[in-house]
C-alpha cells in the first residue's frame, strides 16, 4: 500500500512539473509573440487546393539530388518546376529557403508553350502560401546576429518583416526573367532595349545580336512609370550593371529607328544604386517602401 502511495506521489509530482514546464513555455512564447505578417496554411488545405485548382505544392530542390530551383511530387517522384511571377524566393530570405526545408502552395497557371521550350513545367505564380510548420534556419550567430530560439511555426510575423526575412514585393506583371525574355524574343513583335543616362536625358538602344542600335521610343514608355527616378535605380556607368527591358511593339516602317511600345517588362534581377553602402545591389521586384518613395509609379 505504501509503495502504491509513494508511486502515486511521484506520478503526481512529475505531472505537476510537466504542467509547470508547459505553462512556462507558453508564457515565453507569448512574451515573444509579435503581430502576424503572413499566416501559414494546413497541409490538408493545400492538398485540397491542388486537387481543385491549378496549384502545386513545391519545395526548394536539394542540388545534390536534382537540378533546378524547385520540385513538386507526383506519384512519389520528384519533378522539377520553374516559377515565374510571384516567386517565394523573391519575398523570403535564405532562412526560409533551405534545401527541402519549407513547403509552399503556389497558385497560378502553366505556360504550356514555354514549358515545351525549356522541357519542364513553367508555372506563372499569381500568389503563394507557406505551409505549416514554418521552419527557419538562422545559421551561425557570428554571421547572423539576429537569432531566435522561439519563433512561430504557424505564421511569418513582424520580426520577419523588421529583419528583412519577409519582404512582400508587388507588381509582378512588369517583370520578366532572362530565360523567359529569350523565349519571347524569338517571336515577332518582341524586342530587347537598354536605357542609358547621358547626364541630361535618357538614351535608348535596341539590342540585336549583341549590338546596340540607337532608337527613339513612343507609346507606352517606361518613363511613365519610373518618372525621373529611372536613372537612380539603374546604373549607367558600368557595363556589368546594365539593365534591360523586354518590350512588345512595332518598329516603324516610315520613321527610321522608331519603336512604338505596346507593353514592356523589366528584366530581372535588375540593379540599382544602393545608398545604404554606396554601392550597387540587385533585386527581383519593388516593395511598398519603393512605392512610397516614388521609385515606381503604376500607370497601367
Amino acid at each position: 500500500m505504501k509503495r502504491i502511495i509513494k508511486n502515486g506521489i511521484y506520478v503526481f509530482l512529475l505531472a505537476m512539473i510537466l504542467i509547470l514546464l508547459f505553462s512556462v513555455g507558453n508564457k515565453i512564447r507569448e512574451a515573444n509573440s509579435l503581430p502576424i505578417a503572413l499566416p501559414a496554411i494546413e497541409m490538408r488545405y493545400a492538398k485540397r487546393m491542388v486537387k481543385r485548382d491549378e496549384c502545386y505544392i513545391i519545395q526548394v530542390t536539394n542540388p545534390e539530388k536534382m537540378e533546378g530551383q524547385y520540385f513538386y511530387e507526383e506519384d512519389g517522384e520528384k519533378k522539377p518546376i520553374a516559377l515565374l511571377g510571384k516567386d517565394p524566393r523573391q519575398e523570403l530570405s535564405y532562412i526560409f529557403m533551405g534545401s527541402e526545408q519549407n513547403k509552399f502552395l503556389v497558385k497560378g497557371y502553366v505556360i504550356k508553350d514555354f514549358s515545351e521550350y525549356v522541357d519542364q513545367i513553367v508555372f506563372y505564380v499569381e500568389d503563394w502560401e507557406i505551409i505549416k510548420p514554418v521552419k527557419r534556419d538562422y545559421g551561425y550567430k557570428e554571421y547572423r546576429p539576429e537569432q531566435r530560439f522561439y519563433y512561430p511555426k504557424d505564421c511569418l510575423d513582424e520580426y520577419d518583416l523588421i529583419n528583412g526575412d519577409y519582404h512582400p514585393t508587388v507588381y509582378y506583371d512588369i517583370f520578366m526573367e532572362n530565360s523567359e525574355g529569350n523565349y519571347y524574343l524569338k517571336k515577332d513583335g518582341y524586342y530587347k532595349i537598354e536605357p542609358r543616362w547621358n547626364g541630361k536625358s535618357l538614351e535608348w538602344y535596341l539590342i540585336e545580336d549583341e549590338k546596340k542600335i540607337p532608337i527613339d521610343l513612343k507609346g507606352n514608355l517606361p518613363e511613365y512609370s519610373f518618372d525621373t527616378i529611372l536613372k537612380n535605380i539603374h546604373s549607367y556607368e558600368y557595363e556589368e550593371y546594365n539593365n534591360y527591358f523586354i518590350v512588345k511593339g512595332k518598329l516603324s516602317e516610315n520613321e527610321k529607328n522608331v519603336l512604338e511600345i505596346y507593353k514592356w517588362w523589366l528584366e530581372i534581377p535588375f540593379s540599382y544604386n544602393d545608398t545604404n553602402f554606396d554601392g550597387k545591389s540587385s533585386c527581383y521586384g519593388f516593395n511598398h517602401s519603393d512605392l512610397e518613395q516614388g521609385v515606381y509609379k503604376r500607370y497601367r
